[in-house]
């Protein structure tokens, strides 16, 4: 979630959503009454067509809110509530829309007044939107341009000359430069990965050297395993950062990597449980005493849970996971892991001490 204005005085909140865990973030926050803008698709049709016909136009509306319901497979938030101002053209103030909101989508919120407690809120989601996920290296022979990318913004923390000597220098002398140009920059990729924990690791740039690279990267640091990716860039600047990014090639291994992420997750759960261990929790009962007792060091939440009518204890659960500093993590009812941990109740959890 990224904050794009706030302005206390006046209430006013807007937002940009980028998660599934950003729409638990939203839903957090509204409160009936609130008003809520965003663009939406309504029907248009003349007065004399049947209730059924007519066009149906995109259009930017502003509801008073008075439900939120959630679509469990979409993850899409339905907001309905009377519309306060719309395009006169259109003549519908007074009545009833449903706004539908999902991720990748703007939306502003007005509130008669911007509580402590939703301010907090966004610090979080914010905070949890701004940590870097990825680190991105573009390279070639004579340079590297080091990045870390978080959902919101690209940052530079690396640039590197390689050193290695023209044409002219020997076979000899260019395998040297260019051994020592990988460790250098695989010891400044170990350091940074030793300071955040990435979830991938992109290699890329023109030319062989970035194969060459990766299988060196690979070699010498093991840990990161198959969090290290080639890319494609047409060059080793900073241009060739956002050329990865713009390819869609970091959206998809980053879902993947979650997706993988969440499968070890599981497997650990239920390896854990497989042997009786008393530091394991599933089912909504289990998981919420465990949370109320402050035992709860982690827990996985699908998004069909979150998203049904026990939304209101889900709810309650995620604020005991948040007052005792526990992580959670909401996990997609439509992948695989989803899946899984929907057969277990919709939400499992790994404690820091047994209630039992």
């Amino acid at each position: 979630m990224k904050v794009l204005e706030l302005d206390e005085r006046r209430g006013l909140i807007k937002l940009r959503l980028e998660s599934l865990d950003d729409m638990y973030w939203l839903m957090s926050i509204l409160e009936e009454g609130d008003v809520v803008r965003a663009r939406t698709v309504r029907r248009v049709k003349p007065d004399s067509s049947r209730p059924d016909s007519g066009e149906r136009v995109p259009v930017t509306l502003s509801v008073s809110v008075e439900k939120v319901d959630v679509d469990g497979f979409s993850g899409r938030l339905r907001i309905t509530g009377v519309i306060v101002d719309a395009p006169e053209w259109l003549g519908i103030k007074g009545r009833h829309h449903t706004i539908s909101i999902s991720p990748g989508r703007q939306v502003t919120v007005v509130k008669e007044e911007i509580s402590p407690g939703v301010l907090e809120i966004l610090k979080r989601a914010e905070a949890m939107s701004e940590r870097p996920r990825a680190l991105i290296v573009v390279m070639d022979e004579r340079r590297a341009v080091v990045a870390e990318a978080s959902d919101y913004r690209v940052r530079v923390v690396l640039e590197l000359s390689s050193g290695v000597p023209g044409k002219v220098a020997s076979d000899r002398e260019r395998a040297a430069a260019l051994g020592g140009y990988f460790r250098e920059l695989a010891d400044a990729i170990a350091s940074r990965a030793e300071r955040g924990d990435y979830e991938v690791v992109i290699v890329a740039g023109p030319g062989p050297v970035k194969e060459e690279f990766l299988g060196f990267l690979r070699g010498r640091l093991p840990e990161l395993g198959e969090r290290v990716r080639l890319g494609h860039a047409s060059t080793a600047t900073v241009n060739g950062v956002y050329e990865v990014i713009k390819r869609g090639e970091l959206d998809r291994w980053l879902r993947e990597f979650a997706i993988s992420r969440d499968i070890r997750e599981l497997d650990e759960f239920m390896s854990m449980l497989a042997r009786r261990s008393r530091l394991v929790a599933y089912g909504l009962s289990e998981v919420s005493l465990a949370a109320e007792c402050g035992a709860v060091e982690r827990c996985l939440i699908s998004s069909a849970l979150l998203f049904s009518e026990k939304r209101g204890e889900v709810l309650s659960l995620i604020e005991s996971l948040r007052r005792t500093r526990a992580e959670f993590h909401i996990v997609d009812s439509g992948t695989e892991p989803g899946e899984i941990l929907d057969s277990l109740g919709g939400v499992v959890a790994f404690l820091r001490f047994s209630i039992s």
